[in-house]
């Protein structure tokens, strides 16, 4: 009778459907789940590939900086900054990202393009081509989406780009103008300084926050320009106290590398600030699928096993009377929940696994933990629920005539 019983209980048409029911929650939640690990492990790479969102600018304490020849005079420790754990590089703030004329000009480009410091340390973006070394010359790394000319914000959409991909192995030439000082001291151009450049790579500049006419060259090379270059514009003492930049390794290790400037007595701010208020977002609404799925989906079960327990109350009432124990039919009942999950659990993450393996590897055990801590919650509330309508009067009397 037993058997008879169980071989019903997994026919029941019923089952098909809560089979179907937990199947669709299964699947939502690893969706969920799937597209919420993929978004962050996509944000955390584009914010930590980001040179800049992983910069702490420093100056130095001007409370000791009385004179003029106290700036001149005034040097950072390189070695201590340098020796700091997880800062990468470090270098003026002002010899990166300055504006250059080149060759690219024609009759809609301007031809302005900004240099950065780059080596193949810092640049941890993908890249296609290749990266260089800090020791490097006359190699530069540029976007994909090219616009070597000043623009606005307001005008990106409107922008004619340049396929970077297409200038790889080309050579463009770098110009700015040499100064002197006349007679008088003020500064004059004197002549032109051009610099011929390898395109050896392109990146993708909208996934890491970079601008569109952003390239990097080699460190060392950046250095010699700009002494040759705003060098003699700029009075000593304005290089000496400039801000530094400090690349770190990772964005999770910037606010350690911070505390430890501070305590060799630099001011510190970030280069950029990060607004995390997108993935906040992201996450309270993906939470809020997976909790509102979670008791749409108890709900629904919980009134399907209450009608599945009534349409069985003969069942359960011949059990009684063949000398079941009210534990061994409600193992009976509970038997078909995990029979029921158990089909949707299984197929759910097996389908899930497989879209995570061509997406995001490291879903499939967030996946699998979720899919558990749900199935198991559904279950043991179930279970409970089993037991509250085994109580059911018209059971009771049901056993009783039988």
């Amino acid at each position: 009778m037993k058997e008879y019983i169980i071989t019903k209980n997994k026919r029941n048409k019923r089952n098909i459907f809560l089979i179907i029911l937990f199947l669709i929650c299964f699947i939502l939640v690893n969706f969920t789940i799937i597209y919420y690990q993929n978004h962050i492990y996509k944000i955390n790479k584009s914010i930590n590939d980001s040179i800049d969102g992983r910069t702490v600018m420093i100056s130095p304490n001007m409370d000791n900086i009385k004179t003029e020849e106290d700036a001149i005079n005034y040097k950072y420790d390189y070695d201590k900054i340098n020796n700091i754990d997880h800062v990468i590089a470090s270098f003026p703030s002002l010899i990166s990202g300055g504006g250059y004329d080149s060759s690219l000009k024609d009759d809609y480009y301007d031809g302005r393009i900004g240099l950065k410091y780059g080596s193949d340390k810092i640049l941890t973006m993908d890249v296609i081509g290749r990266k260089m070394n800090e020791e490097e010359r006359n190699v530069m790394v540029c976007p994909i989406k090219f616009y070597p000319s000043d623009y606005k914000d307001n005008e990106i959409e409107n922008l004619k780009f340049i396929d970077g991909r297409t200038l790889i192995g080309k050579k463009i030439d770098v110009m700015y103008d040499l100064y002197e000082k006349n007679e008088k001291g003020k500064n004059v151009v004197v002549g032109q300084r051009k610099i011929p450049f390898e395109i050896i790579g392109v990146y993708d500049n909208e996934l890491i926050y970079e601008g569109y006419d952003y390239c990097f060259a080699g460190g060392k090379q950046l250095y010699e320009m700009y002494n040759d270059y705003l060098g003699r514009i700029n009075p000593a003492s304005y290089l000496a106290t400039s801000s530094l930049d400090v690349i770190v390794d990772d964005v999770k290790n910037v606010n350690s590398v911070k505390s430890k400037l501070n305590k060799l007595g630099y001011s510190t701010k970030p280069k950029v600030f990060i607004d995390y208020g997108e993935l906040l977002q992201i996450e309270m609404i993906c939470i809020g699928i997976i909790v509102i799925t979670s008791i749409l989906t108890l709900g629904i079960s919980a009134l399907y096993i209450k009608k599945y327990v009534i349409y069985s109350s003969y069942d359960i009432a011949l059990l009684y009377a063949l000398g079941y124990s009210k534990k061994k039919i409600e193992k009976i009942y509970f038997y078909n929940v995990l029979y029921v999950i158990g089909i949707g659990f299984v197929i759910s993450n097996f389908i899930s696994i497989i879209v995570s393996l061509f997406i995001n590897t490291k879903s499939i055990i967030y996946c699998l933990l979720g899919t558990t801590i749900i199935g198991i919650a559904i279950i043991l509330l179930n279970y409970l629920f089993i037991k509250k309508l085994l109580k059911r009067k018209s059971i009771y009397f049901m056993k009783e005539s039988n």
